[in-house]
């Protein structure tokens, strides 16, 4: 599978920082609204090519696609069926959650700036990363100009820094947090404070209610997590997000232990193998934990100590509702499909993160076949 490029590099020494455009996987679980039926969303208009063939952005609830495409050397982004206006560059769009919204980066000449809902905002000497609030009532984004980096909010720029990276909501949109650089020293700036002084810091996490933030930090050649401020154990680096269970009681995490590593969870450490790339989930219950995992050149997905079956590449696993089924992304060769429980899915250029029904029976998911645009749904046997 391979990864749009992006308008900025993400990569700190001994902490991996992962942008908002690839951020952590979300427990997707319908609340009712996602469409569990399937249906075609759109085609790609004729004449125009999609600007990554195994990239598109499906929206939560199923009834929205938008993809970055190319024609006559200009790129533009296509929401369904309809035609953006055209730039120099574009980025993968991202939606709000209730999908009234869309974001993405752009580029005319050595301009940068971002488009909302097809308004092309202030031009600055860099900009990426968009990222809505839950709500969809802020947009935040990183921006460059003279020098200095900071991030910008529905338009107003924040405090400037000689490094930012992507900022991330608390569920509840109340907080916001990102990680800032001025000369050798790393800070979190959490809610417009800065918090400590480190050699580098991965992305910060918010817990479900916002009341608990997590985030990796390095001083001294070792890594360790921080909750609330508070270190946990050391190691050589952590190269994971860090993920909250649902009642903010316990975390996850990947740490460098040797080569292999170790996946943090709780109390409880599990083998991470050669690595494990952000791509953790816990159950709703805080009783398990799901990641990707790799031996070799096979990824699979490990749920605690069982190992999955091995693909070419594995990707955002999501637990249903009651916690008893798994669902993920996986592909073999050029094919990308549905893993759910012991249940496999037709093959597909591209497949969107998994979404279960609100009583685990059902799996929803975005894919790409040919030219065409579907929203499909597959059944889940009881486990």
């Amino acid at each position: 599978m391979s990864k749009p490029a992006v308008l900025f590099e993400v990569w700190l020494i001994g902490v991996l920082v992962v942008s908002a455009n690839a951020s952590h996987p979300v427990q997707q679980t319908s609340k009712g609204q996602t469409l569990f039926e399937e249906r075609l969303i759109a085609r790609v208009p004729r004449g125009v090519h999609m600007k990554w063939t195994d990239a598109a952005t499906f929206s939560v609830d199923g009834t929205k696609v938008a993809y970055a495409a190319s024609r006559l050397g200009k790129e533009f982004v296509i929401v369904g069926d309809e035609i953006g206006p055209a730039f120099d560059g574009v980025d993968s769009p991202v939606f709000s959650l209730d999908a009234r919204r869309i974001a993405y980066a752009a580029r005319s000449a050595n301009k940068q700036f971002i488009v909302a809902d097809g308004n092309r905002g202030p031009d600055f000497e860099g900009a990426g990363f968009p990222v809505f609030s839950p709500d969809g009532n802020k947009l935040a984004y990183l921006a460059q100009e003279a020098g200095r980096a900071f991030i910008v909010i529905n338009d107003i720029k924040g405090p400037g820094f000689d490094e930012v990276w992507p900022p991330v909501f608390s569920p509840d949109g109340k907080r916001m947090a990102y990680p800032a650089r001025e000369g050798n020293s790393w800070s979190v700036v959490v809610d417009g404070s800065k918090q400590g002084e480190f050699d580098g810091v991965g992305n910060p996490s918010f817990s479900q209610d916002g009341s608990h933030i997590a985030y990796s930090a390095r001083r001294s050649g070792k890594s360790s997590v921080l909750v609330d401020g508070r270190p946990g154990p050391e190691f050589g680096g952590i190269w994971s997000d860090i993920v909250f269970s649902h009642n903010g009681s316990q975390i996850a995490y990947k740490g460098e232990q040797g080569c292999d590593g170790v996946l943090v969870f709780g109390e409880e450490r599990f083998p991470g193998y050669c690595r494990c790339l952000s791509d953790i989930a816990i159950s709703p219950d805080g009783g398990q934990v799901a990641y990707r995992a790799l031996i070799g050149r096979r990824y699979f997905l490990c749920v605690g100590n069982k190992k999955g079956p091995e693909f070419s590449d594995v990707r955002s696993p999501v637990f249903s509702p009651n916690g008893k089924s798994v669902a993920y992304q996986a592909s073999r060769g050029w094919n990308e499909f549905i893993v759910a429980g012991q249940t496999k899915s037709p093959n597909f250029k591209y497949v969107g993160q998994p979404v279960f029904s609100p009583d685990g029976r059902k799996v929803a998911y975005g894919a790409v076949k040919g030219k065409e645009f579907w929203w499909k749904v597959m059944d889940v046997p009881a486990e």
